[in-house]
């Protein structure tokens, strides 16, 4: 043992000594044979205990660490224990006790001295060939927490996967071994960032402890462990329940003595709830969770311990959130100094504070101090974890703002290059396996750091104009990241030839069929009729990652591939690319405004042209309001030309052919339609092609083959008054059937009665699909109380792809009675854009939606439009043609009819839809009625 080793636990030592000293003397006076006793029956109990004494990682708001337990008997075990006489302990008794000191070395955060003392355990156990007792498991097990804890993930992983191997040996996959494993197993997926396979450890766990352990603290801490994932990856609401769980079974659970409802272990827990409340937004809920425990550890007197300074360091970022900065300093100067009297600086909870400390004083401008406790903050952090672990990669992005902040971008860059390339790293890796949903909350926390690093590009451009291409292509690899995995994965299992898969796929979708009619209900209804909606949503949502993992050719999203000189070899001297980027403007924190990017590029550039359109607010406001006004009254616009067009044009001149790919605001207006001057238009300079994401220029090169058949849809018989009957749409529908038909094209021609929605359901595949009815939007705002066209309330108001539809035949009754709707019935009527997702589209050339405001939806910045238009894509649609605003029949007939001539005749689709349009306008000067319809892909 080393001299450094000594001076460390010397005082441990102590009183160890100490202790058993007065229990030697006290011994005496009960005499020898009382002694030998008393000290084998605690020795046999010992030994019993240790089968079951195995700690279990916990997650905290400020890492992983030990939950210390307390066994059934424990307690009195460890008494009858301590009686024995030192010389008479066996050598598993003097590794038993050499393992209690380093568990009680970590408790009192002791890393290093822990570990070691349990490798100084390991190798004298070893050495007296002691590897098949429990007790060496259970050191095995501590050393892979210990290093968990440290960050240290490549050694935690072998001594985790030993451990795992050995207990499922050892003691079978029943085990509260094999248990606490697998939960500290689950644990580190979860800090590399392997969500997915976090979850189906949590689950695994989980199933076992209902199973042998029900109702016992080890099962509250997975449920809070995997509430705590749940709270990573964004998906709040469903982590709020599970630490409900967590907390009421902790309250029900075994405890140590003299502890209660209000121990330090229950405390954990309701910190744990209140800080998902904070993540999710509810700051008042968590609040007054951690106030209350705030008041029990002052009243208790217990505020020197670490727990108490997880709390008030927790406490300042939730006044930092609700601008309450006048109580936030102290908060975590008083943090600090807790864990600094406790363990001294270099930890990763003094690290943590440190690292929030000196962000709020960047928030406050005083850059000195935050420069100070960044940097101390990011030089431990450094000397613990690698370079992949989250919280160093935080630290990291935290020092590249406040040098940004510090007009130093040239020491901001190299952290913010790593910050990035470990983000990109993460997103590859995590997205595969996911489910929509899952993808959505993600990204939702995952995106902001990308528009803080826009931010800080657009500030650095003039000394590194190269960002532009740095930008571009982050750009390329995120926009549309979600639309694109999910057209993806559909494309490649229903291409995959596996039955089994194919056929789980088809479940999968019947279960969303399921849901889509579920929505209708009410609250009390599903009550009534015992229908429990979060199950099915839940089941629903484990089918669809397990087709996910299960799929072969699966890859999610993959780093970009396609350089600039794979685009520059596509266009040809008369064509470029323009793609838009909303980006939230960011100063010490999110303002609330937004700019616009134009990234310019075209066959001779060596990089993209950067524009800057900068008060976003006011394109979004104001100007998008004079455009739509101007439309809606047939008015002379030649502001929008230069609000929304005005300084891209001169980056431009030259080119004919325009690719682009809109974000924000830029898809709620038809580019063609912005005035130039007097009756001239975009649409007469240029010929605009809309993609939603540049790289579909490359990818979406391969010629396809057109198959010749056609669903037509038009002039639903409604059955009610309350919705306007459409005569022109079996004009346009009569018109286009013959077109087609003389081209070789099979029909299926549903009108008036027959245009229902089951007969839209069941439609294979078509090369063509084209819809002539009304279409709606709903604004989350503007849903009533009870329903938005019959999808309940409650369950519209939160999802746009359920407030967004197509009206078809038999209609009426489903408008007026949302109560007895039947959710058997496939013919409601009604077609949402959460069932349109489900069509069979993988193979279809064109769908067509030539009906009122079908382009609307709810936008979202680098992800377009949520709606029938994101719907459609997901089904398969290769290319879109929707309306933006209500539409004149007569000229949608005759577009339409145009169009088709046009297509049929040879020319590629957008030249025949370009064309059509410059034909319209010929005869309808006003953009209202030629230019209504957009089209998206080529």
């Amino acid at each position: 043992m080393n001299t450094m080793y000594l001076k460390k636990i010397l005082p441990l030592f102590l009183i160890i000594s100490a202790t058993q000293l007065q229990a030697q003397n006290f011994l005496k006076q009960l005499g020898e044979l009382a002694t030998d006793k008393i000290g084998e029956k605690g020795t046999d109990m010992r030994g019993s205990i240790d089968s079951i004494d195995f700690q279990f990682a916990i997650s905290i708001n400020q890492g992983a660490g030990f939950f210390d337990i307390e066994q059934k008997g424990e307690t009195f075990s460890k008494v009858l224990y301590g009686f024995k006489e030192q010389e008479d302990k066996t050598p598993l008794d003097l590794a038993r006790d050499s393992l209690e000191i380093a568990i009680g070395l970590y408790n009192i955060r002791r890393y290093e001295m822990s570990e070691y003392q349990t490798k100084r355990t390991l190798e004298y156990m070893e050495s007296s060939s002691l590897e098949d007792e429990v007790v060496y498991l259970r050191v095995i097990s501590n050393l892979g927490l210990i290093n968990l804890t440290q960050g240290k993930i490549a050694e935690a992983t072998a001594y985790i996967n030993q451990a795992l191997s050995k207990a499922e040996e050892q003691l079978g996959s029943k085990s509260m071994a094999y248990l606490a494993n697998l939960n500290n197993l689950a644990k580190k997926e979860q800090l590399l960032g392997e969500y997915t396979k976090a979850e189906k450890m949590f689950d695994e766990a989980l199933e076992l402890s209902k199973e042998n352990y029900d109702g016992s603290m080890q099962q509250a801490i997975i449920l809070n462990n995997k509430a705590m994932l749940y709270q990573t990856i964004g998906q709040y609401e469903r982590a709020i329940d599970l630490m409900k769980q967590a907390n009421n079974l902790s309250n029900q659970a075994i405890k140590k003595p003299l502890q209660g409802e209000r121990s330090f272990d229950n405390r954990k827990f309701q910190a744990n709830l209140a800080f998902v409340y904070q993540a999710a937004k509810q700051y008042q809920k968590a609040e007054a969770i951690l106030l209350e425990l705030k008041k029990i550890a002052e009243n208790r007197r217990q505020t020197k311990n670490a727990e108490y300074a997880a709390l008030v360091n927790q406490l300042g970022i939730l006044y930092i959130q609700m601008n309450r900065y006048e109580k936030v300093r102290g908060l975590f100067v008083e943090a600090l100094n807790v864990y600094k009297k406790r363990w001294g600086e270099n930890n990763i909870y003094f690290a943590k504070t440190a690292m929030d400390l000196g962000n709020f004083h960047r928030i406050q401008g005083q850059y000195e101090d935050a420069q100070n406790w960044l940097t101390k903050s990011f030089d431990i952090r450094k000397s613990l974890l690698n370079n992949t672990h989250p919280a160093y990669v935080e630290s990291q992005e935290s020092l590249a703002i406040l040098y940004w902040k510090m007009n130093q971008p040239e020491r901001a860059y190299p952290l913010y290059q790593e910050v990035m390339d470990q983000t990109m790293t993460l997103l590859h890796n995590f997205f595969p396996a996911m489910s929509e949903a899952e993808k959505t909350h993600y990204w939702d926390i995952t995106s902001p750091r990308f528009q803080r690093f826009y931010n800080f590009a657009i500030s650095y451009l003039e000394q590194k104009p190269e960002l532009t291409k740095t930008i571009f292509e982050y750009n390329l690899d995120t926009k549309g990241i979600l639309l694109s995995n999910a057209t993806k994965i559909r494309n490649q299992i229903l291409a995959s030839n596996n039955e089994g898969l194919i056929a789980d796929y088809l479940a999968w979708q019947d279960q969303k069929d399921q849901l889509a009619r579920l929505y209708s209900y009410s609250k009390a209804k599903l009550k009534s009729q015992k229908i429990d909606l979060k199950q099915l949503e839940a089941e629903a949502n484990q089918l669809e990652k397990s087709i996910s993992e299960r799929s072969a050719n699966f890859a999610g999203t993959s780093p970009v591939e396609i350089d600039l000189a794979g685009f520059k070899s596509k266009l040809n001297p008369q064509e470029a690319i323009v793609d838009m980027i909303r980006v939230n403007k960011y100063d010490q924190d999110f303002t609330g405004e937004s700019t616009y990017l134009a990234l310019i590029l075209d066959a001779t550039s060596t990089r993209p042209i950067l524009i800057e359109i900068p008060d976003g607010n006011l394109l979004e406001g104001k100007s998008l309001l004079r455009y739509r006004n101007s439309i809606k009254h047939k008015i002379e616009d030649t502001h929008s030309y230069a609000n929304f067009w005005g300084a891209i044009e001169p980056h431009i001149i030259g080119k004919s052919k325009i690719y682009f790919s809109p974000d924000g605001v830029y898809n709620q207006v038809n580019i063609n339609t912005l005035q130039t001057q007097n009756d001239q238009y975009l649409i007469d300079k240029y010929n605009i092609v809309m993609v939603g994401n540049a790289k579909d220029i490359i990818q979406n090169q391969q010629k396809s083959t057109l198959t010749k058949n056609a669903f037509l849809l038009g002039y639903p018989d409604y059955q009610t008054d309350e919705v306007t009957p459409l005569p022109g749409t079996q004009v346009e529908i009569e018109s286009i059937s013959k077109l087609l038909a003389n081209n070789g094209f099979k029909l299926s021609k549903n009108l008036s009665e027959s245009a229902t929605e089951d007969n839209l359901k069941k439609i294979d595949n078509p090369g063509v699909v084209h819809i002539a009815t009304h279409g709606y939007f709903q604004p989350d705002e503007e849903v009533s109380n009870e329903s938005s066209f019959g999808v309940h309330y409650d369950n519209a108001k939160n999802n746009p792809l359920l407030r967004s539809g197509l009206l078809l035949a038999n209609v009426g009754q489903s408008l007026i009675d949302t109560v007895s709707t039947d959710i058997t019935v496939q013919n409601n009527g009604i077609l949402t854009a959460y069932e349109a997702i489900n069509l069979d589209l993988t193979h279809t050339e064109l769908v067509v939606l030539s009906a009122c405001e079908t382009g609307l939806g709810e936008i979202k910045a680098g992800e377009g439009v949520y709606g029938l238009q994101r719907a459609f894509q997901i089904a398969g649609a290769n290319s879109l043609i929707m309306s933006l605003w209500k539409v004149n029949d007569e000229a949608t007939q005759k577009l339409m009819s145009a169009f088709y001539t046009n297509w049929m005749s040879g020319m590629k689709k957008h030249q025949a839809f370009h064309q059509a349009q410059l034909k319209l306008k010929k005869e309808f000067k006003n953009p209202y009625n030629w230019g209504a319809f957009v089209m998206i892909g080529e």
